[in-house]
Order: structure tokens, then sequence, then C-alpha cells
């Protein structure tokens, strides 16, 4: 219970509101996706209980028993018998991704809902029941699409199964491409009707932008840089499944079989292990909790409640699982193809090998996209479940309660995560916007003063800016906003009240302040694009006569992003644009951004003070854009401690390595605090 949006579903319920309350159609630009399904089901529960997040909630956990209904049956079509069937259907339902997502108005769970739907009868119908089904199946794929757009997956994996299993007849190619082209006619008509009514949003997923990643190298980028998190995912989320498998697969084969399967698992793992070191994609998870909990501070995604070492133990559990999943999916391929080959049709599992065409295209789509979330990886886990799956594990192998005891121990680690986080979430919600309240009605604080955080700005605002770039951080740069929410006290500002609240996971405190704004930022851009030297031809000229940047040996022709020059550091020239920084004062707020090449580069922004032995350490560097030509926009902030003593500071690139990377069009915005 309670009145307040999470995550982006304040965007969808701009939609829903316009519709239930003033019968009009409407589509915030915040979403990338159709929605119009989504929609039209929230609006039906308001029409029914009045507008309210808490009835768009209802409605979404209606939605989610459906879809975990829909997931049952659609393992024991799969083959699955009916005890493994129920327990791997709670496994997705305790997934804490499908758990919490469950308790908002976000379209992943209803978009699962429908997608499983649509398998299901797909499926029976590749199993040769009645034509009622692959019309149910149709409709069920229109539906998905029409909240979001890979919807249309499912049918054009059903397209390839079908044509497969069934001799290529006119009849056979005119079933297995009526639901595609079903499913992509109303999609297209839904493109042109909105786009001609009501405009797509800047975001708006499209097929164009989809092949042009496939043919721009992001595709290969992806592939090298993303992938072995989205396996590291699944197989956390799998991990009681694997166990079982695991322990079926050392009781029944012979140690040729063992030694070999792990040979090739180690090659298939050793490609990613350079990539251990990449952060995981965030959103929902994050902390040793869920959210996102996305306030002034914006916190990373990441687990800082784990040590080093936990946190690697965990990745490693998960990367041993991601790898054996990958190993399954390329085994149960083999197989299919194998009986294929051989034209033994009536020996291929088509359960298993429709759930691999369908995870398989989902897993293209993925790495053809620009964004990584760790929700878009929710939607192939019953997918994954058929294809990893022996028959024989569930006609002929028992399992003593020994064997079973760490898949046991595993999902019950599961199940209390996703219950707790999911518990401290809405807590954690619940006493946001009750200080949003208080905020507003108490303290009479006007919404155009007041920064609530992502939710909130985007529910009462139309639309929020991505916190990427100092101009979109407007709880800082805006005059305007005195006062905001934070998780903890913040440098600059002064706390006006403190709402408590505490967390199970982990056990502790975690209270929302009510800030107000000490000082005023004015922002002092500067920037250098290697060009133009100083007068006396000592150093770089930049865009205000009153700062330079030093280290001009560097300049180079060699590559430039843009103009004639860039400027070449490696190990026997590592600094590159230094620039001192005078008139410091603690809660200053400094940005970066400079284009680097290569992106895969090391090389990065230092800071230190006039004391040598002072070092800061800046926020991480994150990668804004990549162009075609190798040259990546890469930013990074820093904050000047509170307790800051002198009032000078020092900035530079530093590459002390072997390789060489050059920089060009450096920006440096600094925000300076006034009194």
């Amino acid at each position: 219970m309670g009145e307040f949006p999470l995550n982006d579903d304040w965007s969808y319920t701009h939609n829903v509101k316009a519709l239930a309350l003033d019968n009009q159609i409407t589509f915030d630009d915040w979403g990338a996706m159709t929605l119009i399904a989504h929609t039209l089901w929230g609006a039906f529960f308001c029409k029914l209980f009045g507008f309210s997040f808490t009835a768009l909630r209802i409605s979404n956990l209606i939605i989610s028993w459906i879809g975990l209904l829909a997931t049952f049956f659609f393992f024991r079509e799969g083959g699955l018998g009916k005890k493994l069937a129920f327990w791997t259907t709670l496994l997705i339902a305790l997934n804490p991704l499908y758990l919490v997502l469950s308790f908002s108005y976000m379209t992943d769970v209803p978009f699962m809902c429908f997608v499983i739907l649509s398998a299901l009868f797909f499926l029976k119908y590749i199993h040769g029941k009645p034509n009622y089904h692959l019309i149910l199946a149709t409709i069920f794929s229109i539906i998905a699409t029409l909240i979001r757009q890979p919807g249309i997956l499912v049918p054009l994996a059903f397209f390839f199964i079908y044509i497969l299993k069934n001799r290529t007849s006119l009849n056979t190619v005119f079933q297995s491409v009526i639901p595609l082209f079903s499913t992509a006619s109303v999609l297209l008509l839904f493109t042109t009707w909105r786009k001609s009514n009501y405009g797509l949003s800047n975001s708006f997923g499209t097929t164009d932008h989809l092949i042009e990643n496939i043919f721009n190298g992001k595709i290969t980028q992806n592939l090298s840089e993303q992938a072995h998190g989205i396996f590291i995912y699944w197989g956390i989320f799998l991990l009681p499944l694997l166990l079982i498998l695991f322990i079926y697969f050392w009781k029944k084969e012979d140690w040729k079989t063992r030694l070999s399967v792990l040979v090739i698992t180690l090659l298939c793992a050793f490609p990613f292990l350079e990539k251990w070191d990449y952060p995981l994609h965030g959103n929902i998870i994050f902390n040793l909790g869920m959210g996102p909990h996305i306030l002034a501070e914006y916190p990373e995604f990441y687990l800082p409640y784990f040590s080093k070492t936990g946190w690697n133990n965990l990745k490693l559990i998960g990367f041993i699982a991601g790898v054996n999943i990958l190993l399954c999916l390329w085994l149960r391929f083999s197989q299919t193809l194998f009986f294929l080959v051989k034209k033994e049709q009536e020996k291929v599992n088509w359960a298993a090998a429709f759930s691999l065409t369908t995870a398989g295209i989902y897993f293209f789509f993925l790495m053809t996209n620009d964004y990584f979330f760790d929700r878009y990886y929710l939607m192939p886990l019953p997918f994954l479940v058929l294809i990893i799956f022996p028959k024989k594990l569930n006609n002929t192998f028992t399992f003593s309660k020994w064997m079973t005891l760490p898949a046991v121990i595993t999902f019950f680690a599961i199940a209390f995560f996703s219950i707790a986080a999911t518990k401290d979430n809405l807590a954690w919600n619940r006493t946001r916007w009750k200080a949003t309240e208080f905020a507003i009605n108490e303290l009479n604080i006007p919404i155009q003063n007041f920064n609530g955080g992502f939710e909130f700005n985007g529910w009462n605002r139309r639309g929020v800016p991505l916190p990427t770039n100092w101009e979109n951080q407007n709880w800082w740069q805006n005059a305007e906003e005195q006062f905001t929410l934070s998780s903890q006290p913040l440098c600059g500002y002064e706390t006006i009240k403190i709402f408590p609240n505490s967390k199970i996971l982990p056990p502790q405190k975690d209270p929302i302040y009510i800030l107000k704004k000490s000082k005023i930022a004015t922002p002092e851009i500067i920037r250098c694009d290697a060009e133009t030297l100083t007068f006396d031809s000592t150093s770089f000229q930049s865009n205000l006569e009153n700062y330079a940047f030093g280290n001009i040996e560097t300049q180079t022709s060699e590559r430039k992003h843009s103009g004639n020059y860039s400027i070449l550091t490696n190990e026997k020239a590592p600094f590159g644009f230094t620039i001192k920084l005078k008139n410091v004062i603690p809660c200053e707020r400094i940005w970066f951004r400079v284009w680097r090449f290569p992106t895969k580069s090391t090389a990065a922004i230092v800071g230190a003070a006039s004391d040598p032995t002072v070092f800061y350490q800046l926020g991480k560097n994150k990668i804004l854009q990549t162009e075609k030509n190798g040259w990546s926009q890469i930013t990074t902030e820093f904050i000047v401690p509170e307790n800051f003593q002198d009032n000078t500071l020092t900035f530079y690139i530093f590459n002390p390595t072997k390789n060489k990377a050059w920089f060009d069009d450096l920006e440096i915005t600094r925000l300076k605090m006034d009194n």
C-alpha cells in the first residue's frame, strides 16, 4: 500500500491517469516501448476502483499471478514433472526481480506474463494440439508486443521451429507465418498511428536502430563487454536448479565425459575472465537490497555491504553457474542440430528447441541494445529452464535428501533475499514519501523548489533528465531548488528534519533527510581542444583567458577527434591536460568530460592537492557515448571534501601504461560555491 510511484512507473502512470480520469490517450515521452496494452489494463482497474498507485500495483500483482500459472503450465507442457514444475515456478516467483517488480506498475512482469502465455499456446500447437491454440498464441503475442516491442520475438521463434518440425509445404509455411505476420502488422499499424497522432518518444525502440547497431560494431562490443554479466545473473537466479543438474551429471556420467565437459567449460569461460572487474548491470538490484533508490546523491548500482572478497566469491559462483548455462545451451543446440541433419525429427525435444530459439533471439536482441538493466534478464528464465533440463532427470532419476540439500539452501537464500529486500524497498519508499508530504504540506515548500528524487521529479514535472552531465544535476545547479531529499547528509546542505527508517538487509537504520542548500553554485565551463597554444607557447590555451593547460609536448596530429590535434599519452609521457584550479572551497562540485581513443583504454583523470603527498580519488570514469571511429567520451565528477584545507587543486590525464591513449576536446564544469 502507498501512494507513490516506483522506478519508471511514474511515466506509465501519467498515461493511465489521462485515460482513466479524462478519457484521453496520451504517451509520456519517457518510455521507449509501445505501452498501450499496459495502459489499458491499468486504466481498467482505475475505472473500477478509482485512480491510485496502489490500484495500479494490485493490477500488476494480478498479472504476476496469471504469469506464474502460465509458467507452471508452460513447464508441464515442456515435459517437467508436476513436482519439479511447481518448485521451479516458485523459484521464478521468488526471483528478486520478479517479486519486487510485481509490487510496482513497471512493464517487465506484464510483458513476461503475456510472452509466457503466448509461448505456452505456441508450444501446445507445436505438439499437435488443435488450431485454436495457434489463435490464442497469436493474440497473446500481440498483447505482449503492445506492451513492449520484443514480444514479436516469440512468433518469430515459432516461425522457425514449426517449419523445422514439419515438412515444408504451402500449408506449413502459411501456419508458421500467420502469427508473425499478424503481430508485425499490429505493431506497424500501432507505431504508424502513434507517430502520426502523438509522435514517438526520443527513446522509442525501432527496428532501424537495432539493424544499425548490428553493422556499426555495437553488437560486437556488447558481446565482448556485456554478455558475461547477463550469464552471471542467469547463473545466480537458476543456481538451485543448476546444483541439481550438477549432481545428476556427476552421478550418471563416466569420468571421460566429466573431464571433457570440464575442459569445454573452461574454454567457454576463458574469453570472459578479462572482464572480471567490469561492474554488473544495475537498476533493480543494488547495495544489499533492491530499488532503485535515486535521491540527490544518486548512488551507484553496486554492493558496498559485501567485502571485496565476499562480492568476488558471489560473482565467481554466478560466473561458474553462468558458464554452465552456456554449456547447456551449446549441448542442446548440438543435439537438436544432429537430429535435424539426420532427419530424425521425432527424437528432437521440441519444447527445448523452441525455448532455445526464443532465448537465443532475445539474447541477440539484448546484444543490439544501447542500455543494459538487470530487469531485462528476467524474461528468458522459464525458457532457460526447459533448455537445461534433460528429460531423463524428470522420469528416472531420484535424489536423496543430502543430494538436494545444496539446492534447498540456495533456494531459501534467494527467497529470503527477495522477500526481505522487497519489504525494505516498499518501506523505504513509504518513508521517503512521508518526508515528501511533510516538506510540501507542513513546511510549505513549493514543488519547484524541492527535489524529491527521480520519481517525485518525474511525476510532478512530467520528465526528468538523466543525471549524467552537470547541466542535468538540477538539485545542485538550479538556484531555485533550495530543498532536497537525501539518504545521508550532503556537503553544502544543512539538515532540516530526519525521518527514521530501518531495513532488514543489512539490519540497520536507513533514514531519509530533508536538506536545505546552504550555498548557491554558479557554473564555470573550461574547454580545451589541444589546438591553440598560449602567447608564450608554454601551454594549451582554453576558452577562458585565465585558464591554461600544461603538457604541450603531448600534442600530436597522429589522431584527432576534432580540429587538427589531440594529445598522446603513454608511459613515456604519462601526464596530459594538466590544470590548476584556484580558490577552491569545500563542497564545490567539478565535472570532467573528455574524448578518449581507444575506448578500452584505462587512462583516467586524476586529482591532487598542492601537497605532493595528497591525491584525490575521482568518481569512476564512465563512457557517455562511443563513435564509430573508436573515440569515446568519458566523464567523471569530483566533490571537494568538506574538510578540504587547501585552496588549489590540480587535475590531469594520467596514463602510466605502455598502451597509447589519445585525448581531445576536454571540458571541465566547475560549480563554484558562493556564500
